[in-house]
């Protein structure tokens, strides 16, 4: 399917020193996790579908392209925020966002997504 979003779209979200060929690579790969679910989200609109596949493909930009989360000065320290390792797309507000906007919940049961429990008997 045709990707929904364009660079601009993703550049009015997302801050990213990522050329458009980054920006493209991910919205293609937003649209192609969409497509992989096209039959569990096919309940959703077309708009709220759009909007999903905007907020993946910032957080695909925030992980390409990590977002300073905090500035030193004197000992010029700079820590990037990046997206949680083993939480798939809510290890980023964007991709947190995303799974909101999900109402089937298809995208908050992604395996990486999945918390283990564990019992003790």
């Amino acid at each position: 399917m045709a990707n929904r979003v364009t660079k601009s779209d993703v550049r009015e979200i997302i801050d990213t020193s990522l050329g458009d060929a980054g920006v493209s690579a991910c919205i293609t790969a937003a649209n192609s996790l969409i497509g992989t679910k096209s039959e569990m989200l096919s309940t959703l609109t077309s708009d709220v579908l759009r909007q999903i596949e905007l907020w993946l493909a910032a957080h695909f930009v925030s992980v390409a392209d990590p977002r300073v989360s905090e500035e030193a000065t004197r000992e010029t320290r700079v820590r990037y925020e990046q997206p949680k390792a083993g939480q798939g797309i809510a290890g980023s507000s964007y991709g947190q966002t995303a799974i909101a906007l999900d109402s089937t919940l298809t995208l908050a049961d992604a395996p990486a997504t999945r918390r283990a429990s564990f019992a003790v008997l």
